[in-house]
């Protein structure tokens, strides 16, 4: 599967919305360690070809996050914990990349260097570890990524003298970045026309949890010094987590799969203010981010019970649980949009001020459920693809219906851009960003995310890479042909075109 972002932000009431790369989610808290500044980015969003994370927030400092321990009203129960060291995100639905600041100014804690680094490397250090373990990584970033191009550079001259860029860590934090494994830093392209240049990698860093100590994966990330969207943060890396902690707990009588999700990419479970626990109440094997995702120093619902967490021991690796004094409101996980569901039926205006049924309104059709915003570069990039394949198709039996994330603010850029686009079909827009009033009934939290779906029976056909890229076209046109023969609609699944 071709790696991806996915950006998520923080919505209101504390629900949580997360971006993902081809496999990573997390607490959109900022924070600032050891003199860099770790600044949590609004998240861009899992499944979905989103390219790039997006822009980060204002940095800021809170203060440190205090232990939470509740009373509770009944006898705890110790639920053990075992650490996931890598692909946690993808279980997690995302992640929040955490901002890391880079300076020119070597750290003292730095004793040994590679001997080939350029006359300008920037370095970079972070926090990491258990409370009682906790140390300091300290990475250094070499080469042309480094650096922005001048006006008056000559492309060719640049070209001749370019060097891959590098990075380095002190994983071990002995102060020596000699001694330990390289960091493989990759490169992919980004942007309407693949014109940026996104380097990124993997940390793997020491962890003790439950009695061992095991090596983790911290997703790194910059993104091409030259993009203008990006120019708000000069000399930035961006890191993420890519491993928790799982277990499973009983509530009600019943067991639930759960987890905690360190999402500052601290590599510390036992602050309950500054962790999730994660909770898979719909039993589909992965953690949500609606009604399967709470803050762990708080009371939380399950099946009409209101719990808490006591408390974390990192060194046992285990949590303990107890129903709760307090109460809380359960929230519902998102709907199963899987294929062969029915799609959620929604009345709603178009932007044409016409109402639309959906999907009473498309029988003997096929429908593309479209969520997309014009801020979102991927969303963007996918938007070619559909305007050729609707093309194509219209004439056959295919509708689609786009609904758009974007704010009330950029009503005319959206506008603007449709039309540019030619995407001639219907939209519904209400300027409620994530919280827009069909994207919460479908549980949206990636962009962009697309259902076909048969306008006859309501049910969903075709869902995920299906329609991602290069798939959505054959796709839509198997489902057209199946149901030209008059053969009964199934689930539609071409094989996965190559990037």
């Amino acid at each position: 599967m071709q790696d991806c972002f996915r950006a998520i932000e923080m919505a209101r009431n504390s629900v949580y919305r997360l971006v993902v790369t081809g496999a990573v989610g997390g607490v959109g808290i900022m924070a600032a360690l050891s003199g860099s500044v770790l600044a949590q980015e609004p998240v861009v969003p899992a499944n979905a070809p989103v390219t790039a994370p997006a822009s980060p927030t204002q940095p800021a400092t809170p203060p440190e996050a205090a232990t939470v321990t509740p009373t509770p009203s009944a006898p705890a129960t110790e639920v053990a914990l075992k650490l996931t060291p890598s692909g946690a995100s993808a279980r997690m639905g995302g992640y929040a990349p955490v901002r890391l600041a880079l300076t020119t100014e070597k750290p003292d804690e730095v004793k040994r260097l590679p001997k080939d680094l350029s006359k300008t490397p920037l370095y970079g250090s972070f926090r990491f570890g258990a409370k009682a373990k906790r140390g300091t990584v300290t990475v250094v970033l070499d080469g042309v990524a480094n650096e922005k191009p001048k006006a008056t550079d000559k492309p060719d001259a640049k070209k001749k003298n370019e060097k891959p860029a590098r990075l380095f860590v002190d994983a071990n934090g002995n102060g020596d970045l000699t001694d330990d494994a390289p960091v493989a830093w990759q490169t992919e392209t980004y942007g309407a026309t693949s014109e940026f240049t996104l380097h990124r990698g993997v940390l793997s860093l020491p962890l003790g949890f439950g009695g061992t100590t095991g090596l983790v994966s911290v997703g790194i990330y910059q993104f091409d010094p030259t993009d203008p969207a990006r120019t708000r943060y000069p000399n930035s890396l961006y890191i993420f987590r890519d491993y928790g902690v799982e277990g499973t707990a009983t509530f009600a009588g019943k067991p639930y799969s759960v987890a905690l999700d360190d999402g500052e990419a601290r590599g510390e479970f036992t602050q309950l203010g500054r962790i999730a626990l994660l909770v898979d109440t719909n039993g589909d094997g992965k953690f949500g981010l609606r009604g399967e995702r709470f803050e762990a120093g708080k009371p939380f619902n399950i099946g009409g019970t209101t719990y808490e967490v006591q408390s974390v021991d990192a060194v046992k690796g285990s949590l303990r649980l107890a129903e709760s004094k307090e109460t809380a409101q359960e929230i519902k996980p998102a709907p199963d949009l899987s294929v062969g569901q029915s799609a959620p039926p929604f009345t709603a205006d178009n932007t044409d001020g016409k109402t639309i049924n959906f999907p009473a309104d498309f029988k003997n059709k096929f429908v593309l459920l479209h969520f997309w915003a014009t801020w979102n570069s991927a969303s963007v990039k996918e938007v070619p693809g559909l305007v050729k394949m609707y093309e194509a198709h219209r004439d056959k039996g295919l509708e689609i219906v786009s609904v758009s994330l974007d704010k009330t603010e950029a009503r005319d850029k959206r506008i603007n851009f449709a039309k540019e686009q030619r995407m001639f079909w219907s939209h519904l827009f209400d300027g409620n960003y994530w919280n827009s009033e069909i994207a919460l009934l479908y549980g949206i939290d990636t962009l962009p995310a697309t259902l076909l779906i048969d306008g006859e029976t309501g049910l969903i056909v075709a869902t995920g890479e299906t329609l991602q890229g290069k798939n959505v076209g054959p796709t839509v046109e198997a489902a057209l042909v199946a149901k030209k023969a008059n053969k009964e609609t199934v689930p539609v699944a071409p094989e996965t075109a190559k990037p």
